[in-house]
């Protein structure tokens, strides 16, 4: 029944399948290969759990976690779920939703808790719509980067290796995304500045502008940039950037800080730094779905409904560890056939199958 049902949601629009719906594994064994991804995973419930309790407290509060919730689970469903898109790819966490291929706390803890620290501290920042849009595109941005550059070191995802979009990185991670954190953030407080307080309306105004409004940036400053004139993506990157900071000038320094917030980002900073700092990527082992490996290298594919091309597979010869921070040790990557493992290698290589 259960492979006749994911044929069947397959089927539809090219969404993969969405069942089981819940997954809940075990932590023990998630430690055994990526000990610093169980760290990660129990630090964002906690603090998803921590932002929900404060935005329960806080005037609008409720309508700014479910908008930054709703809205980044808009836009992180499609790019998981979705054929035409599918270019990210999350290790295996303890609770897994949506056929294992989306864990509960990126969901939870990462679009809810850093959207809702993020919008919340604009707020309070005061100012013009304009002003505290950019404040929250630059505070969502760095908040993204601290975990995407970490995270990427080790492996609690990947992105697809030839994907258009993200062929510029920094750090590993394609500077594209990170400028949809900026245009998203940045859209939502804009939309929340002239809401009405009601919670509920977070389920419109968080897809709307993670979904359609941010596509403003892109057309305006990505695009013309990097796909029209085919410059890197970092001179997009930073030209927003700049943008942001101008009216922000006469806001430095204004509000004071508030502590519980303080509070909940010293300890997202120091977790992460400390994995950072102390942990070794290199013996930290994936196993989860990615984009998938053989040797038919030549292969392409269109992505974005036909408005881009892409490699079909990922191989040894066009692996590049240096980019997409894994290299290939299956040796089933050889033969006919696609395989979904990517595994850090390491001095002593123990591979399980």
């Amino acid at each position: 029944v259960n492979e006749v049902l994911e044929v069947q949601v397959r089927m539809v629009a090219g969404w993969r399948s969405f069942f089981p719906l819940v997954v809940v594994g075990d932590p023990a064994e998630v430690w055994s290969v990526q000990p610093t991804f169980l760290i990660a995973e129990g630090l964002f419930l906690v603090l998803a759990l921590w932002g929900v309790i404060d935005a329960m407290r806080r005037q609008r509060g409720g309508l700014t976690f479910l908008a930054a919730l709703v809205g980044g689970s808009a836009i992180e469903l499609v790019t998981i779920m979705h054929e035409e898109v599918g270019n990210f790819y999350h290790s295996q966490a303890t609770i897994m939703l949506f056929g294992r291929r989306e864990p509960a706390y990126m969901l939870l803890g990462c679009y809810g808790w850093i959207g809702y620290i993020t919008l919340s501290l604009s707020r309070k920042l005061g100012g013009s719509a304009l002003s505290q849009a950019a404040f929250a595109a630059l505070l969502g941005s760095e908040a993204w980067a601290v975990l995407d550059t970490v995270g990427a070191q080790f492996l609690w995802w990947t992105w697809h290796s030839s994907e258009p979009l993200y062929v510029d990185r920094e750090g590993g991670v394609p500077i594209a995304s990170s400028f949809w954190i900026m245009a998203s953030m940045g859209a939502i407080a804009l939309c929340l500045r002239s809401s009405p307080n009601h919670p509920l309306l977070g389920f419109v105004i968080g897809p709307f502008a993670t979904v359609v409004l941010m596509n403003i940036p892109f057309l305006t400053i990505f695009h013309p940039v990097v796909t029209i004139a085919g410059m890197h993506a970092t001179y997009a990157h930073w030209t927003f950037r700049a943008l942001c900071c101008t009216p922000l000038i006469s806001r430095l320094a204004r509000p004071r800080p508030d502590k519980q917030m303080l509070f909940q980002m010293i300890l997202f900073v120091g977790v992460i730094t400390g994995i950072a700092l102390l942990a070794d990527p290199t013996k930290e082992i994936r196993t989860s779905f990615s984009q998938p490996c053989a040797p038919k290298c030549s292969v392409d594919e269109s992505s974005f409904w036909g408005g881009f091309s892409r490699k079909a597979y990922v191989c040894k010869s066009t692996n590049s560890p240096s980019r997409d921070l894994y290299r290939i040790c299956d040796m089933r990557c050889d033969k006919k056939g696609e395989v979904h493992i990517h595994i850090r290698i390491r001095i002593h290589i123990h591979i399980h199958i």
